[in-house]
């Protein structure tokens, strides 16, 4: 991107674009996705609203952080297949599924996914003091202190 100023009067002058959609893939709805997707989409929007803390914009992290807590897999998302598979060759049999995680597996899954849902929490509770809204910062200490009782930042 080119940072050069704009010449004298270009700010005034009208633009006219023409866009092209060339492709286009349509993002899984949460309720299409597994364990290990929802885990990663709970991240990315943790770091989405870090990102939009870090410059500022608190109202956009809020949002980015409450997105997080909706896309938090449970224990029984683990359980889904990782994908489904098309056939290689017409006719041919799908792979067998993968095997299922082990229960320890699934319960480090679901606590890191817990770890995240307390620091958006917290993040968001930042956000509002940042907003002079206390009774909501509050109330996002008192969600985090739900879930990790002994957490310090919370308290």
């Amino acid at each position: 991107v080119d940072a050069s100023p704009l010449p004298e009067g270009a700010a005034s002058c009208a633009l006219e674009v023409d866009l092209e959609l060339v492709d286009f893939t349509r993002a899984k709805e949460l309720y299409e996705m597994n364990g290990e997707e929802k885990l990663a989409a709970q991240a990315k929007a943790k770091a989405k609203g870090n990102l939009l803390f870090s410059k500022g914009a608190l109202q956009a992290a809020i949002r980015q952080y409450s997105d997080a807590h909706t896309r938090a897999p449970g224990a029984s998302d683990f359980e889904k297949p990782l994908a489904l598979f098309e056939p290689t060759m017409p006719g041919a049999p799908p792979p067998p599924p993968p095997p299922p995680l082990a229960p320890e597996v699934i319960d480090a899954k679901v606590a890191e996914s817990r770890a995240i849902k307390v620091s958006c929490y917290l993040n968001a509770a930042a956000c509002y003091l940042k907003l002079h809204d206390l009774a909501q910062a509050e109330k996002s200490c008192t969600d985090a202190l739900a879930i990790e009782p002994t957490n310090v930042k919370a308290l």
